[in-house]
């Protein structure tokens, strides 16, 4: 008669002690945040090459820009926490949303916070005849701590070209023999042109 009850016994041990080592492993992985650093010029937050870490940061990493530097984001995307600038004050950074953060999806800040110091700013690019960029920063369960700017001056619609009205929801309006008309604001109505006559 065979005893065939080690072999058994010992199979039993090491799947629990898989299972074990494996949620050990996730546990880690998540506890541990990586710090990703800016290190380039001005360019576009996708480019990984830009980055410490050798990609751009993603869930679960700690992005900072603390350079004089202005990073351009392109795409929704999530991470742990995000800094701009130093405490100190002596850089100034600046995070350009490039794309529709309203109309589309967030930079989402998961579980830590949102840090902008003296100095730093946050921004989009202009408006056209349309919307081109907004920001949306969504902040899930941490702080967000501002000390520095939310830039969104004459970032609106644009004006009218020659004696066309502005741009926008709310454009401005050309006048009689006039310049053209503004554009409009984020749902703000822009300036009419002023007339002229000969």
């Amino acid at each position: 008669m065979d005893f065939v009850a080690p072999r058994k016994f010992s199979i039993l041990l090491f799947i629990p002690f898989a299972l074990s080592f494996g949620v050990l492993l996730t546990f880690q992985r998540q506890a541990h945040a990586a710090t990703v650093t800016w290190t380039a010029g001005s360019g576009v937050w996708e480019n990984g090459t830009s980055w410490s870490g050798g990609s751009p940061p993603g869930a679960g990493d700690d992005a900072v820009i603390n350079s004089n530097v202005t990073v351009d984001i392109n795409v929704a995307t999530t991470i742990n926490s995000l800094t701009l600038g130093n405490s100190g004050g002596t850089t100034a950074p600046t995070l350009r949303f490039d794309y529709n953060a309203i109309g589309g999806t967030a930079l989402v800040i998961d579980d830590g916070d949102l840090t902008i110091y003296s100095g730093a700013t946050v921004s989009h690019i202009d408006g056209t005849s349309s919307v081109v960029g907004t920001i949306y920063i969504d902040v899930q369960t941490g702080n967000a701590t501002i000390s520095g700017t939310v830039n969104i001056d004459a970032r609106g619609y644009t004006g009218g070209a020659g004696f066309a009205n502005g741009n926008g929801p709310g454009p401005g309006l050309n006048g009689p023999a006039s310049t053209a008309g503004g554009g409009g604001g984020n749902g703000g109505a822009g300036g009419t042109g002023e007339g002229y006559s000969n």
